[in-house]
């Protein structure tokens, strides 16, 4: 009973300090959009909208891939998102970045046939020098987000 009132309680403590730590930097240091460096978020609701579905086009036929998609199309918007991402460590654009490829996804038309039934979610694995250099995996980030939202993608 002591070691789960102990843990429980660590639990508790590093939770308050995260809230204040983060009160403090936003206090001190104001999110900022990484695509047109707004005041107020990493990532405003008028960037996130620029992110569109990429135009249809033939990929090289691969032996061991059944489907390739592209999330989002290639724009200056898109990379400044991922830069910051991936390194300026700007984790909490995960959210916002996946629920928006959970929204470009469930436009197309094709997302039943695309995923079936019981689609499998995998990160690309990160090198172990580039992790421990980062301290996370930003696809991993991703992948988690759109696998939680991924009953609303079927």
């Amino acid at each position: 009973m002591k070691y789960t009132t102990h843990t429980h309680l660590c639990a508790v403590s590093v939770d308050y300090l995260h809230r204040i730590t983060t009160y403090l930097t936003e206090l001190f240091w104001p999110a900022h959009c990484a695509g047109c460096n707004r005041v107020g978020a990493f990532a405003c609701a008028a960037c996130l909208r620029k992110l569109t579905l990429p135009a249809p086009r033939r990929y090289p036929v691969f032996t061991d891939l059944d489907r390739l998609i592209a999330a989002t199309s290639l724009t200056d918007t898109a990379q400044s998102f991922v830069y910051a991402l991936k390194y300026r460590g700007v984790q909490s654009l995960a959210a916002p970045l996946a629920d928006r490829i959970c929204d470009l996804i469930n436009l197309r038309p094709d997302t039943a046939t695309l995923f079936g039934s019981n689609p499998i979610i995998i990160p690309v694995p990160l090198h172990g020098t580039r992790l421990r250099e980062r301290g996370f995996n930003q696809a991993e980030l991703l992948a988690r987000r759109i696998a939680t939202n991924a009953a609303m993608l079927l």
